[in-house]
């Protein structure tokens, strides 16, 4: 098995154990609701939305970092022929 492989493999287990995945979609579908109230005419929270949207950007983050990491990582298994 290659190295390569080995890393897409964690990845993807690592992608399914984050919490933050439903957590992420929760804050979204939180600040989409928020902005909404813009289409009714209602008035909505503008400290709330930031926070949520501080929230999403920090859940979102240690995904990107896992990505990025692991991306690394397998640029640097790969040969200059690959």
């Amino acid at each position: 098995v290659s190295r390569t492989k080995i890393i897409y493999e964690y990845l993807i287990v690592k992608q399914r154990t984050i919490d933050n995945l439903y957590a992420i979609v929760d804050r979204r579908t939180d600040i989409s609701t928020q902005l909404r109230g813009f289409m009714n005419s209602e008035s909505i929270d503008l400290n709330t939305v930031l926070s949520l949207s501080e929230t999403y950007g920090e859940l979102d983050g240690e995904i990107v970092y896992y990505y990025s990491t692991y991306f690394a990582q397998v640029c640097q298994s790969l040969s200059s022929e690959q």
